[in-house]
Formats: structure tokens, sequence, C-alpha cells
């Protein structure tokens, strides 16, 4: 359970409120877990969301530096300022997967044309509907099986991406806040057509072909306006 979770005796024991010592004799075979640290486990397995609801209930406990070092080490698959990008612009914003690429492709480039560097982790890939999340099912799916997100359907019975737990905004700097307000309120009730169309006029897409990745230095040709 603690290797799934990436992380060191001593940072597993401090997540959950244990002694090392008792870590390490379970692991050791020196004796037995207790009922009590014995159910912990059993949540804990296979269920990481279990142990990041505890983490969370611990956070001022261990300090906002050591919360996020354990985070973002658990979160290996994605870094914890990207997977809290998905939280902070799907907020009372549920969106289909084409709209939520077109959202992510903005946010990223619209940074780096003011800051000269993305916010989130992503490159971004020609498709046919636009550039997207380069890998982007996998990301997806991780964040819907380990519960950061969940699907609801739209009256069209179209799939929505929605959030699942609240974002953590301590993450962005305010020009990061500006910038994922500016793209949320822009592409806000535009379709997945519109929002299409609209992407296909980007420089980057048009000169990169089907499954290239599109280099940031197209940024200085982004225009948010839809």
């Amino acid at each position: 359970i603690r290797n799934s979770l990436n992380l060191s005796q001593e940072l597993f024991a401090k997540s959950l409120g244990w002694g090392k010592k008792t870590v390490v004799r379970y692991e050791n075979r020196q004796s037995l877990p207790s009922p009590e640290y014995l159910s912990v486990y059993k949540k804990l397995l296979n269920n990481k969301m279990e142990f990041i609801k505890i983490l969370q209930e611990r956070k001022n406990i261990l300090g906002k530096n050591e919360y996020y070092d354990i985070l973002n080490k658990v979160n290996t698959e994605m870094d914890i300022k990207t997977l809290n990008t998905f939280l902070y612009l799907l907020k009372d914003n549920p969106l289909s997967v084409t709209q939520l690429m077109k959202n992510f492709f903005a946010i990223d480039f619209l940074s780096y044309k003011k800051m000269s560097k993305p916010i989130t982790s992503f490159n971004y890939a020609h498709a046919n509907f636009g550039p997207i999340i380069d890998n982007k099912d996998k990301y997806l799916n991780l964040l819907v099986n380990q519960g950061y997100l969940k699907l609801i359907y739209n009256d069209n019975d179209i799939v929505l991406f929605d959030t699942a737990v609240e974002c953590d905004t301590n993450l962005f700097t305010d020009l990061e806040i500006d910038i994922l307000n500016e793209v949320k309120e822009k592409l806000k009730n535009k379709s997945a057509k519109v929002l299409t169309e609209w992407s296909h006029e980007f420089k980057g897409w048009i000169n990169t072909k089907n499954g290239q990745i599109i280099d940031f230095k197209y940024a200085e040709d982004f225009d948010i306006n839809v």
C-alpha cells in the first residue's frame, strides 16, 4: 500500500498521524496491526482517494510545504497543479471532452503568451477536432477512476466532465488565476462545434499534421477571442 503511494515510511506515517516505528514494525512483520490500524489499511487498499481524504484532514498539522510535497509524490501520474486546473476550470462549469480539450489548450497557450510558460504539465497534439491534450484518454480515465472527476449527462444525453472534489486555489499565482478566469469566461457556453472551428484558425494547428505535438512557440499567434 505504501509503495503504491510512492511514499517513504516516514512520510506515510506522518500522513496518517502514525509513528514511523509502527510502520517499520508492521512491514518487518515484527508485530501485527491493531484492529484500528488494520481498518485504515483496508480502507487504503487500491483506494488512493481515501488516503488523500485523510491527508487533507491533516493539512494544517503537516504544514503547507510538506502537505504539497506528499501530494506530488502520491500523484506521480499528474502534478498537483495540473490536477487542480481541472478542478478550477470545471467548478460550476461541466464540459464535454471536446470543450474540455479546447479550454485546456486555451489555458496553456494563453499562459505561455503572457508568462512564457504553461500552467499545466501537458503537451498538445494536432487532432481532427483541433488541439488536444497529448494522451488525453490516459489522464481523463485516471482522474475519473481516482475520484477527482465524475461523469454526468446534459439534457441532450451528452457526457460531461464535472468536479467531484474541491479545488485548492492556493496552488496558483494571482496571474494564473486571472488566466484561468479569462479562459473560463471567454469560452463559457461555447459549443464544441464553435470551439472546434475557432481552434482550426490557430496557426499552431494549421502548421502541424495529425498526431504531431504543437510547439508552444505558436503561443505568440494565439487569440482567445472566439
